[in-house]
């Protein structure tokens, strides 16, 4: 699990919430997007992004991450509230099926995919989706180790071809 204060594990949390941000402002773009409490001064339609959990665990040269999110949409007055929110749900349902997430200075791009349909609950008139997205990506320590061993091995299978040779 993360260690808390881990400078990878808190940029991996931005980027996250940046690719779920990404996708919704694609989706909607005229829909403000928040990514920290509002306090005041809020602009509708809008979403409010915030984590839930964010776990990470090393399996056999991967690292797996576990993220929950909820996400919240405050729709806009004007329109049929009740109608907007069923739509909504069954939008997000799509369009958060896969998050594309840039993991490093390279811009690799990883995807964490959700594992079902988000959960998602109604109260005061604010949609409440429930998004668990799960990711494995190479340990780049394991990584390094990989190429280590492919590079010995093309070496030693270079000079059994050649000894083969004479």
């Amino acid at each position: 699990h993360l260690r808390s204060g881990s400078g990878k594990d808190l940029k991996m949390y931005n980027e996250i919430c940046n690719g779920i941000a990404d996708v919704l402002h694609g989706a909607y773009p005229d829909a403000a997007i928040y990514t920290e409490d509002i306090r005041q001064g809020l602009e509708v339609p809008a979403f409010l992004i915030t984590s839930v959990s964010l776990s990470r665990e090393k399996i056999v040269g991967m690292i797996r991450y576990d993220c929950t999110y909820a996400i919240q949409y405050f729709p806009d007055e004007k329109l049929n509230e009740r109608s907007e929110l069923r739509e909504m749900q069954d939008r997000l349902d799509v369009i958060l099926r896969r998050i594309p997430v840039k993991f490093d200075e390279n811009e690799t791009e990883l995807v964490f995919r959700q594992q079902e349909p988000g959960e998602a609950t109604v109260l005061d008139g604010v949609l409440t989706y429930t998004l668990r997205l799960i990711g494995y990506f190479i340990d780049p320590e394991e990584y390094e180790k990989m190429e280590q061993l492919e590079s010995a091995n093309f070496t030693i299978t270079e000079e059994l071809s050649g000894s083969k040779k004479n």
